[in-house]
């Protein structure tokens, strides 16, 4: 394992910008390893290309963040990649000081040369957030959750990006709400009631709306496409119904998303009386 190396003094200007690899393409990933919250930092792993004429000797640093802590890690030189990154104060790759269950986590990475000066770098920081139901084989979670600052007054709000689909978003403060989610307990299923019929109707908008795929057409990998891949083909048994491409398909769609919301419920191990009435 490499020596640990001090905080550098880093100053900005112009760099080259860095994105996070995905399906669509990308320069760079960071892998992490632990359940449900990371534990260690493993490897980071640029794209063929993605630091071509940057001089070798430029330092590697991937920056960690929660809302509490952050903290700063080497992956040796564009020459010579290490692994794993080590944190620049402790030589360690643990992330004990920074993973926090209370506050999303997120990543970037930036690149340094001898002077100093950025020479390529991430604009923004990306969230690694807990997985909440588990997605088909090796894809991304179905849902993740995370805590943080979200619009007043809100429970939860559902956040998408391209690449992993929802996120559920607690407030910060609302740890009792987060960590019931998180361990999936009884008294949390009118709330994931409604996030579900959330993310449902999410993927039933972009059906109805116009130069969008169609709902049994979404492309392979996108998490539209996951989500009724395993309510279709998992333990939740409930495949899309069969559609005429006319006015009914909006009842037929809203009859399949109560089923699928009621199986969800079954399978994850709520008590789905709350959906059904109590018999009391």
């Amino acid at each position: 394992m490499s020596p640990p190396v001090r905080n550098m003094r880093v100053s900005w200007g112009a760099s080259r910008k860095l994105r996070r690899s995905d399906q669509s393409g990308g320069d760079v990933i960071v892998g992490f390893a632990g359940q449900p919250l990371p534990s260690t930092i493993e490897h980071v792993t640029f794209e063929t290309g993605s630091l071509d004429g940057i001089n070798d000797d430029s330092r590697i640093f991937i920056d960690i963040r929660t809302l509490y802590s952050k903290k700063r890690f080497t992956a040796g030189t564009v020459g010579d990649i290490t692994t794993p990154p080590v944190c620049v104060s402790s030589g360690s790759n643990s992330l004990d000081e920074v993973a926090d269950a209370r506050s999303l986590m997120s990543w970037k990475v930036i690149v340094v040369n001898s002077t100093g000066h950025l020479v390529a770098h991430m604009h923004d920081f990306v969230s690694h957030t807990i997985p909440l139901l588990d997605g088909p084989g090796d894809t991304s979670p179905l849902l993740r959750l995370g805590m943080q600052e979200i619009d007043d007054g809100m429970l939860f709000q559902v956040k998408y990006d391209d690449l992993g689909g929802p996120i559920v978003c607690i407030p910060l403060g609302q740890t009792e709400l987060h960590d019931a989610l998180r361990d999936r307990r009884t008294e949390c299923w009118l709330t994931l009631n409604s996030i579900i019929d959330q993310i449902i109707e999410e993927i039933f908008g972009q059906h109805f709306a116009t130069n969008t795929p169609n709902i049994d057409s979404h492309a392979l990998g996108t998490w539209q496409k996951n989500w009724l891949d395993v309510l279709a083909n998992s333990n939740f048994a409930c495949p899309l119904p069969e559609l005429n491409d006319d006015e009914g398909d909006a009842l037929l769609l809203i009859d399949w998303k109560e089923k699928a919301k009621k199986a969800i419920a079954r399978e994850i191990n709520f008590n789905a009386r709350y959906n059904e009435g109590d018999d009391e």
